[in-house]
């Protein structure tokens, strides 16, 4: 089963979600570690809960009250566009993007890695 599954990696790439009991061989072939962190604690998670209530609250409160979503689909686009905004366009002030985009940030550390390699 291991050999089958590391074939299937490498010709088909990472699955879009990993469901069953076959995520920890999976995670485990990747070479990506596995870690838990405790629920609602932005002192062991910071960033993705300042994420979280980002999302909430310029996103889904605005959205929510602007229009009325009859399916999950439209909701879903409408959070699409506005994650590429997010990554993109507005600029974040926290310390390590310093006023710039996600996009900008990540583009210099790339950057920066290819001039010392």
């Amino acid at each position: 089963m291991r050999r089958r599954l590391k074939s299937r990696l490498w010709a088909y790439g990472p699955p879009a979600c990993l469901c069953g009991l076959g995520q920890g061989l999976f995670l485990a072939l990747a070479g990506i570690e596995h870690r838990r962190t405790q629920v609602a604690h932005t002192y062991t998670k910071g960033f993705v809960e300042w994420f979280h209530r980002t999302v909430k609250d310029e996103f889904f409160a605005v959205a929510l009250r602007e229009r009325f979503y009859e399916m999950v689909e439209a909701v879903q686009s409408d959070l699409d566009r506005w994650l590429v905004h997010y990554n993109t366009e507005r600029p974040h002030l926290g310390y390590r993007n310093q006023g710039k985009t996600p996009l900008e940030f990540v583009s210099r550390y790339l950057e920066n890695v290819k001039k010392e390699a």
